[in-house]
C-alpha cells in the first residue's frame, strides 16, 4: 500500500506513467497540451483504451489523501465512507507511476508533475474509490489495482461523479455517482 497527498488545483487526478505516454505518441514534444487533445478529439477515448491513464474528473479543487493498493491488500478506508466508486480503468506501467494534478496535462514535460513512485512494470485494471468523513477530517481516493496478463478493456466510467467533498449531504453512496445507464428504473407511479 502508498499513501500521498495531493493538491488538487485544476479540478482532477490523473495517474500514469511518463514512460508509457510518451512512447505511445512519439515523438511528443515537451509543451503538448495533452488535455486539450484528450478533451476536443477523440485522442482521450484512445488514451484510456491504450491503458496510458486512470483519470477522476470535476472534483473539487482541495489537498486528497491518495491511497493505492492491490486488490489482494486490506484497504485502509472504512467502508461507511466510501461515497463514489468508478473504472475499472486499463492501466500499462513501464516501471514508474505517477499520482498528478489533472494540470500535469496542460504541459507535458516528459516526466509528470506529481508524486512519482517507482512502479510494477505490466498490466492492470485500476477501481478508483472516493471517499471522505462527515467533518472533512479525512477525503480522497484509493486506488485498487488488480493484474493481468495484457491490457484489459476498462469499462469506460471516467464520467463518474466523483465528488467526495460534499458538506450538505448524507455520507452513503449516491446514484449520482453512477452513470445514467446505470441508475435503476422506477415505474411511472401514473401507470403510462
Amino acid at each position: 500500500m502508498w499513501q500521498v497527498r495531493l493538491v488538487v488545483d485544476f479540478n482532477g487526478i490523473v495517474l500514469f506513467d511518463p514512460e508509457v505516454v510518451s512512447n505511445h505518441f512519439n515523438p511528443l514534444r515537451r509543451g503538448t497540451n495533452l488535455f486539450k487533445r484528450f478533451t476536443t478529439t477523440e485522442a482521450g477515448d484512445e488514451a484510456l483504451a491504450a491503458g496510458l491513464f486512470v483519470p477522476v474528473l470535476a472534483i473539487d479543487d482541495s489537498t486528497y489523501d491518495i491511497y493505492l493498493r492491490f486488490d489482494d491488500e486490506p484497504s485502509r478506508i472504512d467502508s461507511q465512507l466510501v461515497l463514489c466508486e468508478s473504472g475499472p480503468f486499463a492501466l500499462r506501467t513501464a516501471g514508474s507511476l505517477v499520482v498528478a494534478n489533472l494540470g500535469a496535462l496542460q504541459y507535458w514535460n516528459g516526466i509528470g508533475d506529481g508524486n512519482r513512485l517507482q512502479w510494477f512494470k505490466g498490466f492492470f485494471l485500476v477501481r478508483v474509490r472516493g471517499f471522505s468523513s462527515a467533518d472533512l477530517s479525512t477525503a480522497g481516493y484509493e486506488f485498487v489495482f488488480t493484474r493481468t496478463r495484457k491490457l484489459a478493456r476498462g469499462s469506460r466510467t471516467e464520467g463518474a461523479r466523483m465528488r467526495v467533498l460534499r458538506l450538505d449531504e448524507p455520507r452513503v453512496l449516491k446514484p449520482e455517482c453512477l452513470q445514467d445507464d446505470e441508475l435503476p428504473v422506477k415505474p411511472n407511479p401514473i401507470g403510462t
